[in-house]
Protein backbone atom coordinates (compact mmCIF):
# COMPACT_ATOMS: atom_id res chain seq x y z
CA UNK A 1 0.00 0.00 0.00
CA UNK A 2 1.10 3.67 -0.97
CA UNK A 3 2.27 5.29 2.50
CA UNK A 4 0.85 8.03 1.07
CA UNK A 5 -2.68 6.87 0.61
CA UNK A 6 -4.58 8.39 3.55
CA UNK A 7 -3.37 12.18 2.06
CA UNK A 8 -3.14 11.60 -1.72
CA UNK A 9 -4.11 8.63 -3.33
CA UNK A 10 -6.36 5.79 -4.00
CA UNK A 11 -4.33 2.69 -3.66
CA UNK A 12 -6.11 0.09 -6.01
CA UNK A 13 -4.99 -3.55 -4.94
CA UNK A 14 -5.14 -6.68 -7.98
CA UNK A 15 -8.33 -8.14 -8.10
CA UNK A 16 -8.30 -12.20 -8.40
CA UNK A 17 -9.83 -14.53 -11.03
CA UNK A 18 -11.34 -17.21 -9.82
CA UNK A 19 -12.92 -20.15 -11.97
CA UNK A 20 -16.18 -21.52 -10.69
CA UNK A 21 -16.61 -24.87 -12.41
CA UNK A 22 -20.01 -25.40 -10.97
CA UNK A 23 -21.12 -22.18 -12.78
CA UNK A 24 -19.20 -22.39 -15.88
CA UNK A 25 -17.41 -19.58 -15.69
CA UNK A 26 -14.62 -17.60 -14.28
CA UNK A 27 -14.77 -14.31 -12.18
CA UNK A 28 -12.85 -11.15 -11.69
CA UNK A 29 -13.25 -10.29 -8.38
CA UNK A 30 -13.42 -6.38 -8.43
CA UNK A 31 -15.19 -6.07 -4.89
CA UNK A 32 -11.75 -6.26 -3.67
CA UNK A 33 -10.31 -3.82 -5.24
CA UNK A 34 -9.77 -1.52 -2.08
CA UNK A 35 -10.44 -2.28 1.77
CA UNK A 36 -12.31 1.15 2.26
CA UNK A 37 -15.39 0.27 -0.76
CA UNK A 38 -14.48 -2.12 -3.18
CA UNK A 39 -16.08 -2.76 -6.94
CA UNK A 40 -15.81 -0.75 -10.28
CA UNK A 41 -15.78 2.90 -8.87
CA UNK A 42 -12.29 2.88 -6.87
CA UNK A 43 -10.62 2.48 -10.21
CA UNK A 44 -12.03 5.56 -12.15
CA UNK A 45 -12.39 7.50 -8.47
CA UNK A 46 -8.13 7.32 -8.45
CA UNK A 47 -8.04 9.04 -11.34
CA UNK A 48 -10.82 11.12 -11.02
CA UNK A 49 -10.36 12.63 -7.21
CA UNK A 50 -6.38 12.65 -7.73
CA UNK A 51 -7.52 15.03 -10.88
CA UNK A 52 -9.80 17.14 -8.61
CA UNK A 53 -6.90 17.58 -6.03
CA UNK A 54 -4.33 18.70 -8.47
CA UNK A 55 -6.77 21.56 -9.45
CA UNK A 56 -6.93 22.51 -5.63
CA UNK A 57 -10.79 21.26 -5.27
CA UNK A 58 -12.42 21.74 -1.97
CA UNK A 59 -15.80 20.02 -2.84
CA UNK A 60 -16.60 17.46 -5.32
CA UNK A 61 -19.57 17.49 -6.73
CA UNK A 62 -21.64 13.85 -8.16
CA UNK A 63 -24.97 12.66 -9.50
CA UNK A 64 -26.66 9.23 -8.85
CA UNK A 65 -29.86 7.51 -8.10
CA UNK A 66 -30.60 6.82 -4.30
CA UNK A 67 -29.27 3.35 -4.04
CA UNK A 68 -26.08 4.97 -6.24
CA UNK A 69 -22.66 2.71 -5.40
CA UNK A 70 -20.63 5.62 -7.36
CA UNK A 71 -22.21 8.58 -5.03
CA UNK A 72 -21.68 6.51 -1.83
CA UNK A 73 -17.55 5.69 -3.23
CA UNK A 74 -17.21 8.85 -4.03
CA UNK A 75 -17.82 10.41 -0.97
CA UNK A 76 -16.18 8.19 1.03
CA UNK A 77 -13.14 8.23 -1.07
CA UNK A 78 -13.45 12.08 -1.21
CA UNK A 79 -13.78 12.12 2.83
CA UNK A 80 -10.37 10.14 3.14
CA UNK A 81 -8.59 12.39 0.86
CA UNK A 82 -9.72 15.72 2.84
CA UNK A 83 -12.70 16.85 0.33
CA UNK A 84 -16.03 17.13 0.88
CA UNK A 85 -18.65 15.59 -1.07
CA UNK A 86 -22.44 16.94 -2.05
CA UNK A 87 -24.24 14.22 -3.30
CA UNK A 88 -27.53 14.86 -5.85
CA UNK A 89 -29.50 11.71 -6.05
CA UNK A 90 -32.64 10.83 -8.04
CA UNK A 91 -35.45 7.93 -7.66
CA UNK A 92 -34.97 4.22 -8.20
CA UNK A 93 -37.12 1.59 -7.19
CA UNK A 94 -37.08 1.36 -3.29
CA UNK A 95 -35.46 -2.11 -2.21
CA UNK A 96 -33.49 -3.11 0.82
CA UNK A 97 -30.11 -3.02 -0.75
CA UNK A 98 -30.77 0.69 -2.30
CA UNK A 99 -31.99 1.73 1.15
CA UNK A 100 -28.64 0.15 2.43
CA UNK A 101 -26.51 2.47 0.24
CA UNK A 102 -28.07 5.50 0.58
CA UNK A 103 -28.15 5.32 4.48
CA UNK A 104 -24.02 4.56 4.48
CA UNK A 105 -23.97 8.11 1.86
CA UNK A 106 -26.01 9.65 4.72
CA UNK A 107 -23.35 8.21 7.54
CA UNK A 108 -20.76 9.61 5.32
CA UNK A 109 -21.43 13.27 6.34
CA UNK A 110 -22.01 13.95 2.61
CA UNK A 111 -24.05 16.93 1.81
CA UNK A 112 -27.16 15.28 -0.18
CA UNK A 113 -29.97 16.31 -1.63
CA UNK A 114 -32.82 14.09 -2.83
CA UNK A 115 -34.18 15.42 -6.27
CA UNK A 116 -37.21 14.76 -8.08
CA UNK A 117 -35.20 13.16 -11.44
CA UNK A 118 -32.24 13.40 -12.97
CA UNK A 119 -33.58 16.35 -15.63
CA UNK A 120 -33.56 18.30 -12.32
CA UNK A 121 -30.11 17.63 -11.11
CA UNK A 122 -28.09 20.97 -13.37
CA UNK A 123 -30.28 23.55 -12.19
CA UNK A 124 -29.29 21.92 -8.64
CA UNK A 125 -25.74 21.68 -9.25
CA UNK A 126 -25.53 25.30 -11.11
CA UNK A 127 -27.78 26.70 -8.31
CA UNK A 128 -25.16 25.22 -5.81
CA UNK A 129 -21.86 25.37 -7.30
CA UNK A 130 -19.26 27.36 -5.17
CA UNK A 131 -15.65 28.05 -5.23
CA UNK A 132 -13.48 24.88 -4.91
CA UNK A 133 -16.24 22.96 -6.45
CA UNK A 134 -14.46 19.87 -9.01
CA UNK A 135 -17.65 18.15 -10.90
CA UNK A 136 -17.43 14.07 -11.14
CA UNK A 137 -19.95 12.55 -13.30
CA UNK A 138 -22.34 10.39 -13.33
CA UNK A 139 -20.50 6.90 -12.77
CA UNK A 140 -17.16 8.46 -13.31
CA UNK A 141 -17.16 8.27 -16.76
CA UNK A 142 -15.39 10.35 -18.61
CA UNK A 143 -12.35 9.57 -20.54
CA UNK A 144 -10.22 10.12 -17.66
CA UNK A 145 -11.98 7.81 -15.06
CA UNK A 146 -12.41 5.12 -18.15
CA UNK A 147 -8.58 4.94 -18.22
CA UNK A 148 -9.01 3.08 -14.94
CA UNK A 149 -10.37 0.24 -16.97
CA UNK A 150 -8.24 0.75 -19.61
CA UNK A 151 -5.54 -0.43 -17.11
CA UNK A 152 -7.70 -2.89 -15.75
CA UNK A 153 -7.40 -4.47 -19.35
CA UNK A 154 -3.89 -4.85 -18.59
CA UNK A 155 -4.31 -6.28 -15.32
CA UNK A 156 -6.32 -9.18 -17.09
CA UNK A 157 -4.01 -9.54 -19.51
CA UNK A 158 -0.63 -9.84 -17.07
CA UNK A 159 -2.85 -12.13 -15.03
CA UNK A 160 -3.83 -14.35 -18.27
CA UNK A 161 0.02 -14.63 -19.02
CA UNK A 162 1.04 -15.45 -15.77
CA UNK A 163 -1.39 -18.62 -15.82
CA UNK A 164 -3.60 -16.97 -13.44
CA UNK A 165 -6.59 -16.98 -15.37
CA UNK A 166 -7.94 -18.44 -18.88
CA UNK A 167 -7.77 -16.41 -21.52
CA UNK A 168 -12.04 -15.61 -22.12
CA UNK A 169 -14.17 -15.73 -25.19
CA UNK A 170 -15.55 -12.73 -23.39
CA UNK A 171 -16.39 -10.26 -20.77
CA UNK A 172 -19.89 -9.94 -19.41
CA UNK A 173 -19.89 -6.74 -16.85
CA UNK A 174 -22.78 -4.29 -15.80
CA UNK A 175 -23.04 -1.64 -18.24
CA UNK A 176 -24.81 2.04 -17.00
CA UNK A 177 -23.01 4.69 -17.83
CA UNK A 178 -20.70 2.74 -20.02
CA UNK A 179 -17.21 3.47 -18.81
CA UNK A 180 -15.97 0.32 -17.01
CA UNK A 181 -17.17 -1.30 -20.61
CA UNK A 182 -15.93 1.30 -22.49
CA UNK A 183 -12.38 0.86 -21.08
CA UNK A 184 -12.18 -2.51 -20.95
CA UNK A 185 -12.51 -2.83 -25.06
CA UNK A 186 -10.02 -0.22 -25.60
CA UNK A 187 -7.43 -1.97 -22.89
CA UNK A 188 -8.14 -5.21 -24.46
CA UNK A 189 -7.66 -4.44 -27.82
CA UNK A 190 -4.10 -2.51 -26.77
CA UNK A 191 -3.32 -5.87 -25.12
CA UNK A 192 -4.01 -7.58 -28.43
CA UNK A 193 -6.59 -9.91 -26.63
CA UNK A 194 -9.05 -11.53 -28.75
CA UNK A 195 -11.69 -11.33 -25.76
CA UNK A 196 -14.98 -9.67 -25.95
CA UNK A 197 -16.96 -7.13 -23.82
CA UNK A 198 -20.74 -7.74 -23.20
CA UNK A 199 -22.44 -5.44 -21.39
CA UNK A 200 -25.35 -6.11 -19.82
CA UNK A 201 -27.25 -2.85 -19.97
CA UNK A 202 -29.34 -1.85 -16.53
CA UNK A 203 -30.55 1.48 -17.62
CA UNK A 204 -33.68 2.22 -19.84
CA UNK A 205 -34.02 4.00 -22.36
CA UNK A 206 -30.90 2.22 -23.34
CA UNK A 207 -29.92 4.63 -26.64
CA UNK A 208 -27.87 6.94 -23.79
CA UNK A 209 -25.56 4.60 -22.82
CA UNK A 210 -24.54 2.86 -26.13
CA UNK A 211 -23.92 6.53 -27.33
CA UNK A 212 -22.05 7.19 -23.74
CA UNK A 213 -20.05 3.88 -24.49
CA UNK A 214 -19.06 4.71 -28.08
CA UNK A 215 -17.86 7.89 -27.27
CA UNK A 216 -15.86 6.89 -24.36
CA UNK A 217 -14.10 4.39 -26.75
CA UNK A 218 -13.47 7.33 -29.11
CA UNK A 219 -11.96 9.35 -26.83
CA UNK A 220 -9.52 6.34 -25.04
CA UNK A 221 -8.40 4.86 -28.22
CA UNK A 222 -5.49 6.27 -29.52
CA UNK A 223 -5.93 6.21 -33.18
CA UNK A 224 -8.87 4.79 -35.98
CA UNK A 225 -7.51 1.67 -35.97
CA UNK A 226 -7.64 1.22 -32.38
CA UNK A 227 -11.05 2.84 -31.96
CA UNK A 228 -12.23 0.37 -34.33
CA UNK A 229 -10.82 -2.86 -32.95
CA UNK A 230 -12.43 -1.45 -29.43
CA UNK A 231 -15.61 -0.62 -30.74
CA UNK A 232 -16.36 -4.08 -33.00
CA UNK A 233 -15.54 -6.20 -29.56
CA UNK A 234 -18.16 -4.33 -27.61
CA UNK A 235 -21.74 -5.37 -27.64
CA UNK A 236 -24.30 -3.44 -25.08
CA UNK A 237 -26.62 -6.66 -24.30
CA UNK A 238 -30.47 -5.28 -22.78
CA UNK A 239 -31.83 -8.79 -22.36
CA UNK A 240 -31.19 -8.72 -18.75
CA UNK A 241 -33.13 -5.34 -18.82
CA UNK A 242 -36.41 -6.45 -17.67
CA UNK A 243 -38.96 -3.48 -15.82
CA UNK A 244 -35.89 -0.87 -16.09
CA UNK A 245 -33.50 0.72 -13.81
CA UNK A 246 -33.60 -0.98 -10.42
CA UNK A 247 -35.75 -3.58 -11.23
CA UNK A 248 -35.76 -6.69 -9.92
CA UNK A 249 -35.86 -9.93 -12.67
CA UNK A 250 -36.62 -13.25 -12.30
CA UNK A 251 -33.40 -14.38 -14.41
CA UNK A 252 -31.82 -11.74 -11.55
CA UNK A 253 -32.80 -13.33 -8.61
CA UNK A 254 -32.13 -17.05 -9.74
CA UNK A 255 -28.21 -16.12 -10.19
CA UNK A 256 -27.91 -14.33 -7.06
CA UNK A 257 -29.12 -17.22 -5.68
CA UNK A 258 -26.30 -19.31 -7.23
CA UNK A 259 -23.45 -16.89 -7.04
CA UNK A 260 -24.42 -17.19 -3.31
CA UNK A 261 -24.34 -20.76 -2.97
CA UNK A 262 -21.48 -21.22 -5.36
CA UNK A 263 -18.92 -18.53 -5.23
CA UNK A 264 -19.77 -16.71 -1.88
CA UNK A 265 -20.86 -13.38 -3.39
CA UNK A 266 -24.09 -11.34 -2.90
CA UNK A 267 -25.42 -9.30 -5.62
CA UNK A 268 -27.72 -6.13 -5.85
CA UNK A 269 -30.65 -6.02 -8.01
CA UNK A 270 -29.38 -3.21 -9.93
CA UNK A 271 -26.65 -3.93 -11.84
CA UNK A 272 -24.76 -7.15 -10.96
CA UNK A 273 -27.74 -9.42 -10.49
CA UNK A 274 -28.62 -8.98 -14.10
CA UNK A 275 -25.09 -9.15 -15.63
CA UNK A 276 -24.23 -12.17 -13.46
CA UNK A 277 -27.97 -13.78 -15.43
CA UNK A 278 -26.47 -12.75 -18.39
CA UNK A 279 -23.07 -14.25 -17.64
CA UNK A 280 -24.59 -17.48 -16.68
CA UNK A 281 -26.82 -17.75 -19.92
CA UNK A 282 -23.81 -16.72 -22.18
CA UNK A 283 -21.88 -19.45 -20.39
CA UNK A 284 -24.47 -22.55 -20.89
CA UNK A 285 -23.89 -21.72 -24.61
CA UNK A 286 -19.82 -23.26 -23.96
CA UNK A 287 -18.37 -19.72 -24.12
CA UNK A 288 -15.55 -19.31 -22.22
CA UNK A 289 -16.80 -16.35 -20.23
CA UNK A 290 -15.02 -14.30 -17.14
CA UNK A 291 -18.02 -11.98 -15.36
CA UNK A 292 -16.61 -9.17 -13.65
CA UNK A 293 -17.84 -8.54 -10.88
CA UNK A 294 -18.40 -4.97 -10.24
CA UNK A 295 -20.33 -4.86 -6.61
CA UNK A 296 -18.47 -3.55 -3.13
CA UNK A 297 -18.49 -6.19 -0.92
CA UNK A 298 -20.04 -5.60 2.42
CA UNK A 299 -22.99 -3.36 1.50
CA UNK A 300 -25.63 -5.77 1.99
CA UNK A 301 -29.69 -4.94 1.99
CA UNK A 302 -31.02 -5.92 5.17
CA UNK A 303 -35.04 -5.62 5.98
CA UNK A 304 -37.20 -3.36 7.64
CA UNK A 305 -39.81 -0.52 6.54
CA UNK A 306 -37.54 2.35 3.94
CA UNK A 307 -37.85 5.49 5.70
CA UNK A 308 -39.90 8.27 3.95
CA UNK A 309 -37.79 10.19 1.90
CA UNK A 310 -38.37 13.91 1.42
CA UNK A 311 -37.38 15.32 -2.22
CA UNK A 312 -36.12 19.21 -2.77
CA UNK A 313 -38.08 21.57 -4.49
Amino acid sequence: MNQHEDETWIEIAVTPVERVDALGLSIKRDDLTHPLYGGNKPRKLALLLADARARGARRVVTTGAWGSHHALATALFARRLGLRARLLLWPQPRTPHADAVLAASRGTGAEITLVAGLSRVPWRVASGWQRGDAWIPLGGSSPRGALGFVSAAAELAAQIARGEAELPDEIVVATGSGGTAAGLAVGLARAGLPTRVRGATVVSPPGPARASARALVARLASGAAEAWDAERRLTLDESELGAGYGAPTERGLRATEQLARHAGLALDATYTAKAAALALRRAATGARVLYWHTLSAGIGGGGGRPEPLELAK
